[in-house]
């Protein structure tokens, strides 16, 4: 049988300048869309109040990724391959179990780093007249979205023990704003003329501690 021309042979030193050409474009093709290393605390938070409170706390010692992007609905979010790689290289991720039923899924089976859950952090209390169950739109509530900075704090210490001090000075820093910001709610809507909120999506129960009261806008009267 006839030699197939397979082309020039490659000797064992081209074979080897090759291998680490491939090995280089790999290796900057999965950083370019994965994110590469800043010396910064990589932390995948599920919605953006809780990444907003991870960036207040963690300054520019942290690097933060939003699993939810802009103009999404954070109940219905499914993780997609970069939000799934996110919670697997993060070293801290923050959510709240039970709010983000893909989240908790991509947690439970990728998540190796810290892992932060608010619902156990921000005592949530029950939805008005459904006292099994619990209302997840704690951030509502000033002060309870502010015990949650002095869990992202201990966490981002975990991971980088040698900020500590700053971690734990921007926590308190951002419980005593938002204490304050407690405080004005209250001052200012201790006296309203009208104390009643129509709204159809059930999400402002935690300010009915200001003396508000939050209505659907249509009732149904059975008989």
């Amino acid at each position: 049988m006839q030699d197939i021309e397979t082309g020039p042979k490659l000797d064992d030193a081209a074979v080897g300048r090759i291998a680490l050409a491939l090995a280089v474009i790999l290796s900057t093709t999965a950083c370019g869309a994965l994110g590469d290393s800043t010396g910064k605390v990589d932390v995948a938070a599920g919605f953006y109040p809780l990444a907003w409170v991870v960036g207040r706390v963690g300054g520019d010692l942290v690097s933060v990724t939003n699993l939810t992007q802009p103009g999404a609905e954070p109940h219905d979010l499914e993780l997609n391959v970069r939000e799934t790689a996110a919670i697997a290289e993060a070293d801290v991720v923050v959510h709240e179990s039970g709010f983000q039923p893909a989240v908790d899924d991509g947690i439970a089976q990728n998540a190796t780093g810290t892992v932060v859950d608010a619902a156990e952090i921000a005592h949530l209390r029950p939805f008005a007249g459904q006292p099994d169950q619990l209302d997840p739109h704690f951030w509502q509530d000033p002060e309870r979205l502010a015990q949650v900075a002095g869990a992202v704090a201990d966490a981002l210490a975990e991971a980088d023990p040698d900020h500590k001090a700053a971690y734990d000075a921007n926590a308190a820093a951002l419980r005593a704003e938002l204490t304050a910001l407690d405080g004005e709610y209250a001052g200012g809507l201790a006296h309203c003329e009208r104390d009643t909120i129509v709204a159809s999506h059930d999400a402002f129960g935690y300010l009915e501690k200001y003396g508000l009261t939050v209505e659907p806008p249509f009732t149904f009267a059975v008989e």
